[in-house]
């Protein structure tokens, strides 16, 4: 999600897939917004897809960006599974996990960058949605191995990123955000029976926002944030 506020404000929706049956939201938001939304089909992982889809939101957003928002994840695909034991781990299945979790939102970032999307003018934000079980001090569990790792991977990439936009003098920060358990494709094999709350998709991006929308370059550059505002140890 790309989004550009105030006047004329719009929001591009990327995705792989954008038809009815695979984001059925999307038609009712057409609807109600017109024009002010706009859908860029994009598999993310893919360089060259990632590179024209930044020439296009550059063309049709005049450069006056105010957020890149990154949802994309992988917990588990086509019958694999978060890995509950060593014996379990699959390279293969790793590096796919590196791929979608941690190099995607790279390439995204990068692209936004080298085509200069972003509005120079006011503080803006690359937001990539990470994990919790990504922070390296509060595993406690262990187990899902690749999950853990790849979004533990996409927390030091989005410090580095921030730290690179501070030295640019660029008023562009980066941080991760842990949505908590969300009520997703992605959470659902996980989320029944457990002791805490599962939000709803409305109320998780909700909070999310209200999070963006308090956000301090001096405290918050190349953090990862709670859904509560709070930041989470590495």
């Amino acid at each position: 999600v790309l989004a550009r506020g105030g006047a004329g404000a719009r929001v591009w929706i990327s995705g792989r897939d954008l038809g009815q049956d695979a984001a059925p939201g999307l038609a009712a938001l057409r609807e109600r917004w017109g024009d002010q939304v706009a859908l860029v089909p994009l598999d993310a992982t893919d360089p060259v897809a990632v590179e024209d889809a930044a020439r296009r939101v550059a063309d049709e957003s005049g450069g006056a960006l105010d957020a890149l928002i990154c949802t994309i994840g992988v917990l588990h695909r086509d019958g694999r599974q978060p890995e509950k034991r060593l014996r379990d781990f699959d390279p293969e299945w790793a590096i796919e996990s590196f791929r979608v979790n941690a190099v995607a939102p790279m390439l995204l970032a990068r692209a936004a960058i080298e085509h200069d999307l972003f509005d120079r003018e006011q503080w803006t934000v690359i937001a990539n949605l990470s994990a919790k079980i990504g922070s390296v001090s509060d595993n406690r569990l262990g187990s899902w191995y690749s999950y853990r790792a790849s979004k533990a991977a996409q927390n030091q990439l989005n410090r580095c990123i921030a730290i690179e936009l501070a030295r640019m003098r660029r008023k562009t920060m980066c941080v991760g955000l842990h949505p908590g358990t969300v009520d997703t494709q992605l959470s659902q094999p996980f989320s029944k029976n457990v002791s805490y709350e599962v939000f709803t998709v409305e109320k998780a991006s909700e909070q999310l926002l209200n999070v963006l929308a308090g956000l301090d370059p001096a405290t918050h550059n190349g953090k990862l944030l709670s859904y509560s505002g709070d930041v989470i140890d590495p």
